[in-house]
């Protein structure tokens, strides 16, 4: 992914807009997004080890059997459109 992302940033560079409206161009967002984008993949890859740790969000069977019960009536409550 982070090579996938430098391979972005090499042609975010080349990149020029027909009509810029901002003054400093549109060329330096992507860069700066897929830079950051390759930076958190090295991080996610390479990651300390207190990041492994379990986290604990105090979920038990009644806040699972809430969740899924609103799930649920989303899923349900949808309106299903007829297929021609």
């Amino acid at each position: 992914m982070a090579l996938f992302s430098l391979f972005l940033i090499y042609l975010a560079i080349g990149y020029v807009a027909p009509i810029a409206y901002d003054p400093i161009g549109p060329r330096p967002y992507p860069i700066l997004i897929f830079s950051l984008m390759a930076f958190l993949t090295l991080i996610i890859t390479f990651r300390p080890v207190r990041f492994t740790k379990i986290i604990d969000l105090g979920y038990d069977k009644t806040v699972i059997r809430n969740l899924l019960l609103c799930v649920f009536v989303y899923l349900s409550r949808r309106p299903v459109y007829p297929v021609e």
